[in-house]
């Protein structure tokens, strides 16, 4: 057997090297399935990739004094870090792409034997002389830390005397670049016995078929897939999808719908922040960075990663959050909000556990301003997330995720010597590069479908295979070279991938290696891509093909699509329970909602489903509204007589008055927060009191009047109902009569929408009803800068300025509040009873977060369909 040949005898057990670690993963499940030995191949076998050897080798010498080996991350850091000092030299967007480049060229420099020192750039190739300054402070780098990387190791591996002779066996390594050779030839010199094993040759049957579209090709490859396993559960197959690292999501959707309970592998999984566990984490991070604000408090505290799955503390800890989201708290980073603004003080009167977190959390983390090493930086990390409770539960995740945190975490600690002490910023976005690389390693299971995103990255051990995607236009790959350096210095020295021909050399070799070891080989291509017709790959033209049934595939034929046919309604009763008790909540607000949109009246009232506050910048206009609200009230309280009494709003007493008001309105608002808006807070007192000013000057030109309560607190009675409302204000009229006023910071009401056959604007006609016999005015005033305004309905001519309704032709006001009382009575019936229409004219309260509950999107298709019909 395989393993037996390899193994010969204990003294002279060969080191196994594959071309990769995913490769030598595969190579060691094979051999476990060929040995005989119990499977106990993996530890009479050492079996490595071919840089992992490579490690190995050259620090197998304790006695050399060579340089500190750094590992890739290592590597790309210290590219990153010389192309950031060079920032100013050249124009860069960012300094990523460009490492990646730069690193990547070095290494074909040194792999193809190109002296760095003797290339130069010309006058039009401001690239290159970028990279070639680069390559100068990378070499005094690593030369002045003791470093050197794997490229730099395996070109003096080449050149210098080798530990004591061994033998290797190279397994499959092809396309050998020119100092991988001179490695190998200078082992077999040094008495070095270098053997390579190939797999054995296969049966061989290869047969193309074309598929209509990328998606029901994929679909078409994992029904075969578990066919193939229905039929031998013990084998293995694997997928190769070209495009996998862009459709991971999609391709793990059809398995988990496709694969019947088999073990499912992919080569490329999203990184480690796509898991959900891993996101809980990093949002932790974040929360005590200088740059954390109300985001990332807002996951924390939703997060069952910290919080836990307990119903009452996961509960508590969203009150929390959405009782923070209108608050100017909300609009701080969290540091100054917790440490300077108030929110310390307010966290541990209302939840004294967060707070509890929290504290010790930020004690760990310490200085904001702090720099500190990735070592530093990673067991601080560590503890604080520990000390805000993560992870308070692994549901959702899996070990895999919590190992490849732990691994990303030593990598970024093995970051220290390249980049020294790091910024909060600056250690936290290295930490996001890194987490970036990290994908979970899980283990290869030893059948089941393995899913690869290169035809090469396919190993021994797999009888059928299905290779999707090869039309014209993806195979083979178009050349990939470097752009940072000149396309002849690649061609001159046959870099990979340097010329078309090149790549389709390469392309044609790699599926030739396939078809060698492979029982069954399907190879399909989609007809169409995009609305674009392809045709398949010149390198599969000319074998067998075959159709899916012949593959025992279902039929590819597109499945009719749903029509949506607008005259058909279908009906569900669907009856909701009736309001219990006796107390409308919301108040006039509700009712306004039920008038035109009784569906959310029925969500936010009777459900209690209210979308989240979204934090704004600066006063929202909610909170603008409570600051005039207030600021009035206290003007109000503070006075004793009418204003048109008093001084006439520009007197210094009136304007002392005044500003006092509006400064201990803003006070309440801001509350422990003043102090982080200094400038905002100044801004907005100034603000309000020219507004009030402005409000007192025009008060002062109406007739003689008395406020006789503001912001009153009412119960009023509507047949069975009870409503309870907040009455901004009431006046004494002249005539003895009361007039009802509302203050609107925003945007008006209607006074047309009080008269309508169905009352669209309920707030002041249910105000009216609390004092029925002597209301005579309603009244709106609308409070913008140089714009104060006065709408609604009085009954005695120039009360107010501007403009008064009149009541309904052949109506007085006994008889308008009596309509008003019976309109308002027949929403708060409609309420009650669960009426959950929708209007046509106000369908866009029925829109966003209730969209999924209105169907209101599919109501304005039907609406428009049968206006097309009509």
């Amino acid at each position: 057997m395989e393993y037996d040949r390899l193994r010969r005898t204990s003294s002279q057990q060969p080191i196994l090297i594959a071309a990769t670690a995913l490769a030598a993963r595969q190579w060691e499940a094979w051999l476990l399935t060929q040995s005989g030995a119990g499977g106990h191949a993996s530890r009479s076998l050492p079996l490595v990739g071919y840089e992992q050897w490579l490690q190995q080798l050259w620090e197998d010498d304790p006695g050399a004094e060579r340089p500190l080996l750094l590992g890739r991350a290592q590597s790309l850091a210290a590219w990153r870090q010389i192309i950031e000092d060079h920032a100013a030299d050249f124009a860069l967007i960012g300094s990523d792409v460009a490492t990646r480049w730069a690193m990547d060229a070095w290494q074909r420099l040194l792999r193809f034997g190109v002296d760095v020192e003797r290339l130069q750039a010309g006058e039009d190739q401001p690239d290159l002389r970028a990279f070639l300054l680069w390559c100068r402070a990378y070499r005094r780098r690593l030369h002045d830390a003791g470093w050197i990387d794997i490229a730099g190791a395996e070109s003096r591996l080449a050149e210098a005397p080798l530990p004591s002779p061994r033998r290797v066996c190279l397994l499959n390594l092809h396309e050998q670049w020119p100092s991988q050779q001179r490695l190998f030839e200078q082992l077999a010199r040094a008495g070095w016995q270098v053997d390579a094993r190939a797999l054995p040759g296969a049966l061989n049957r290869t047969v193309t078929l074309p598929l209509q579209d990328p998606d029901r090709e994929l679909q078409a490859a994992v029904e075969w897939a578990r066919q193939r396993l229905g039929a031998s559960p013990r084998s293995r197959v694997a997928l190769v999808i070209g495009d996998l690292q862009d459709r991971v999501n999609e391709v793990q959707r059809t398995l988990a719908s496709g694969s019947a309970g088999f073990p499912v592998w992919l080569e490329y999984e999203s990184p480690i922040t796509a898991h959900s566990l891993i996101g809980a984490a990093l949002s932790g991070v974040e929360l005590l960075s200088p740059q954390g604000g109300f985001n990332a408090l807002s996951r924390w505290l939703r997060s069952p990663f910290f919080q836990g799955l307990d119903p009452e503390a996961s509960t508590a800890a969203a009150a929390i959050e959405a009782g923070l989201r209108d608050s100017m708290l909300a609009q701080l980073t969290f540091r100054e909000a917790y440490r300077a603004a108030g929110l310390a003080a307010r966290l541990h009167r209302e939840a004294p556990v967060v707070a509890a977190k929290l504290e010790a959390a930020l004690d760990e983390v310490g200085n904001a301003g702090r720099h500190r090493t990735p070592t530093q930086w990673a067991n601080r990390w560590q503890r604080a997330l520990r000390h805000l409770g993560w992870p308070a539960t692994m549901s959702g995740a899996d070990d895999t995720s919590m190992r490849a945190w732990e691994s990303a975490l030593e990598d970024f600690a093995r970051l220290t010597p390249m980049l020294g002490p790091l910024s909060p910023r600056a250690a936290e976005a290295e930490l996001h590069r890194v987490l970036q690389r990290t994908r979970p390693r899980r283990p290869l299971p030893p059948t089941g479908v393995h899913v690869f995103a290169e035809i090469d990255a396919v190993g021994p051990g797999y009888q059928s295979v299905w290779v999707t995607g090869l039309s014209d236009r993806h195979w083979p790959p178009p050349p990939r070279i470097n752009p940072l350096l000149p396309r002849e210095l690649q061609v001159r020295h046959g870099m990979p991938d340097a010329t078309p021909r090149d790549a389709l050399e390469r392309a044609r070799r790699a599926l030739e290696r396939l078809r060698a070891r492979v029982d069954q080989l399907v190879l399909s291509w989609p007809e169409q891509v995009l609305e674009q017709a392809t045709e398949p790959s010149p390198l599969i033209r000319g074998l067998p093909s075959e159709t899916p049934s012949a593959l025992g595939l279902p039929g590819q034929s597109p499945a009719p699509l749903p029509r949506f046919d607008p005259t058909r309604i279908e009906v569900l009763e669907d009856s909701p329970s009736p309001l219990t008790g006796k107390r409308v909540s919301g108040g006039a607000g509700t009712l306004n909602k039920q008038a035109r949109c009784p569906l959310r009246a029925f969500c936010e009232g009777r459900l209690g489903a209210r979308p989240l506050d979204v934090p704004s910048r600066g006063l929202s206009a909610h909170a603008r509204g409570i600051v005039a609200h207030r600021a009035l009230e206290l003007w109000a309280q503070r006075i004793v007589e009418a204003p048109a009494r008093c001084a006439d709003g520009a007197g210094t007493r009136q304007q002392d008055l005044v500003v006092d008001c509006v400064e201990q309105a803003l006070t309440e608002s801001f509350a422990s927060a003043r102090k982080s808006f200094a400038r905002l807070f100044d801004l907005e007192r100034r603000r309000y009191a020219a507004l009030v000013s402005e409000l007192l000057s025009v008060e002062a030109t109406r007739k003689p009047f008395r406020i006789v309560t503001t912001e009153q607190r009412a119960d009023i009675e509507l047949g069975p109902w009870t409503i309870s409302c907040r009455i901004d204000r009431v006046d004494r009229l002249e005539d003895g009569t009361l007039a009802v006023i509302d203050y609107k910071t925003g945007r008006g009401s209607r006074v047309r929408d009080w008269f309508r056959d169905r009352l669209l604007d309920t707030q002041l006609p249910v105000y009216a009803l609390h004092r029925p016999a002597n209301v005579r005015a309603l009244v709106i005033v609308t409070l913008q800068r140089r714009a104060i305004a006065y709408q609604g309905t009085w009954q005695t001519p120039h009360q107010f300025p501007g403009r008064a309704a009149p009541l309904p032709e052949g109506r007085d006001w006994p008889g308008q509040l009596a309509v008003w009382r019976e309109q308002i009575e027949q929403l708060i019936e409609e309420y009650a009873g669960g009426d959950v229409r929708l209007f046509d004219a106000d369908l866009d309260l029925a829109k966003g977060a209730y969209a999924p509950l209105s169907r209101v999107y599919e109501h304005l298709a039907g609406r428009q369909a049968r206006h097309v019909d009509g």
